[in-house]
């Protein structure tokens, strides 16, 4: 998310390094704060009870709210709602909110917003703490097993964050079942007004959709909404803080933010003196800079190019064990690889080299203009496409065209 939903090009210039300051696993940390998951099940919320001084008192909520004033305008700001189009949008003049304990109390706590409670459901019989101790203790066996060198650090990080991934999942609309050729007459049969599709597989199997029904989706969806409040918790207290000391920030991703280098400290400082932890490190709830050019010491961003929510270049700069400076590249374009976007690059700009050539590339979509990107790059790279019947095919073509139409840039 760029500023005020705006692009943003940070140019190259004395003092001008950027830092991408990057939370430590961001949900499992999130998991490990908070007091647990809500234990119960939810209570409707009577008209006497829609007041702060009661939800107060719960163990948690979850409501709907009118925003009667908005006292601190925020460059990012907290509030949240949806487009006409359903896509998300952050604005400091949202006016009605669907929010549970934590997010409320982020709001009036960071952007010192007044609302009034319409109606939602309550819980108020505790929490279950379990959750915390397990991530606590994953992420400790991640970490021993990363300093080892051992690639089953992956299968560690996939567990934390599937955990937090598995409670907002997204009810199935349909069943499928396998047949043979023979169930599957009589499966159809008996099931004839719910089949959403019928697809022949091999010699002798069928395919067949159902329409699933909906009540029997069992998934802990107030979980999820408050795993990720408290991820959004350690985030607002960082970017708001930042933002109190007139520290810009020129990008925001769910789990980083781009500052200028030289105010990493003074935020470490205030965040200490605010907080009473340590804001940089490499444990749960802190953060640490996350470029990387190998072989290379002192890596920062020397220009920074935001388009778009996960569409930005930073521009890497390091100095070698000789002292040489090294350029590189930080490529994000969600839904194009960063090896497309480099062949993209090359194939318009040939003349230039591989840095300037991407950079290019990005003002021009900074500027309006519209891209066409062969996912295939020229047959050279292999896409696949599933098939009903289980089967896999190379797709000969796979193009995708990305444009940026918000005409505002924020240049610093």
């Amino acid at each position: 998310m760029t500023r005020e939903n705006k692009k943003v090009h940070v140019q190259p210039g004395d003092a001008k390094d950027i830092s991408d300051y990057d939370a430590v696993s961001l949900y499992p940390s999130a998991m490990a704060r908070m007091p647990g998951f809500l234990i119960g099940k939810p209570k409707i919320l009577e008209p006497h009870m829609l007041n702060r001084v009661f939800l107060d008192q719960q163990s948690g909520y979850f409501v709907h709210a009118r925003v009667t004033k908005v006292g601190i305008k925020r460059a990012f700001p907290l509030l949240t709602g949806r487009k006409e189009d359903g896509t998300r949008l952050f604005s400091n003049d949202i006016e009605e909110v669907y929010v549970d304990k934590t997010a409320l109390e982020d709001l009036i706590m960071f952007q010192q917003v007044e609302v009034e409670v319409l109606d939602g459901v309550f819980f108020n019989e505790g929490h279950n703490p379990k959750i915390g101790e397990v991530m606590t203790e994953l992420f400790q066996l991640r970490k021993q097993k990363k300093s080892e060198g051992n690639p089953i650090q992956e299968v560690f990080k996939l567990v934390m964050n599937s955990a937090y991934g598995f409670t907002l999942m997204k009810a199935p609309e349909y069943d499928v079942q396998i047949k043979n050729r023979t169930e599957a007459d009589t499966f159809i049969g008996r099931n004839y007004n719910a089949i959403h599709s019928i697809v022949e597989v091999g010699t002798n199997k069928t395919l067949v959709k159902v329409h699933k029904n909906i009540d029997t989706h069992y998934i802990p969806l107030h979980c999820g909404i408050e795993v990720l409040s408290w991820s959004k918790r350690i985030m607002n207290e960082t970017i708001c803080l930042a933002e109190d000391l007139n520290i810009p920030i020129y990008y925001q991703d769910t789990d980083s933010m781009h500052l200028p280098e030289k105010e990493v400290p003074k935020l470490e400082k205030a965040f200490q003196e605010l907080y009473g932890k340590e804001l940089n490190g490499k444990d749960l709830g802190q953060f640490h800079t996350d470029f990387e050019i190998n072989g290379c010491d002192n890596v920062r961003s020397c220009e920074l190019i935001a388009i778009g929510k996960k569409c930005y270049l930073d521009i890497l700069e390091g100095e070698d064990t000789n002292g040489n400076t090294k350029q590189s590249l930080h490529v994000r374009m969600k839904g194009v690889p960063t090896d497309v976007v480099k062949w993209t690059a090359k194939r318009l700009y040939p003349k230039l080299d591989e840095v300037d050539g991407v950079r290019e590339l990005y003002l021009q979509l900074l500027d309006g203009k519209e891209i066409d990107f062969d996912l295939t790059a020229n047959h050279t790279r292999t896409c696949f496409d599933s098939r009903k019947d289980f089967t896999v095919r190379s797709r000969d073509k796979f193009d995708r065209r990305l444009g940026f139409k918000q005409p505002d840039v924020l240049t610093f």
